[in-house]
């Protein structure tokens, strides 16, 4: 078992405003699964895209404009976005602070 203080993990720039911590992968012990602490500032934003495997997206603080399939919607601190396989997706922070999310997915 791994107890991992996000704190304490070193982020990296996936894409120019988004800082992306790697919070469980195989590094950590896990062997099926990785998550990850992405914190995005206003204007950032993740493409359309999709992934072979579902992947669950918490949203921590803040607030994004995602779109999952042909729905757009406006998501807050609470509210969760379940991206099964093959369902194209993205996330844009169109908001004047930074939101941070949780996700969750299978590693293959």
């Amino acid at each position: 078992m791994a107890i991992v203080d996000h704190s304490k993990v070193k982020g990296e720039e996936s894409a120019p405003g988004m800082l992306r911590k790697t919070i469980a992968s195989k590094s950590t012990g896990a062997t099926g699964a990785t998550s990850l602490d992405v914190t995005m500032q206003p204007g950032a934003k993740i493409p359309f895209h999709t992934h072979p495997t579902d992947e669950i997206i918490f949203i921590h603080t803040g607030e994004v404009e995602a779109r999952l399939g042909k729905e757009k919607r406006i998501l807050t601190a609470d509210n969760t976005i379940v991206a099964t396989a093959g369902v194209p997706h993205g996330i844009v922070n169109n908001s004047k602070k930074p939101a941070r999310f949780i996700a969750f997915f299978p590693t293959l």
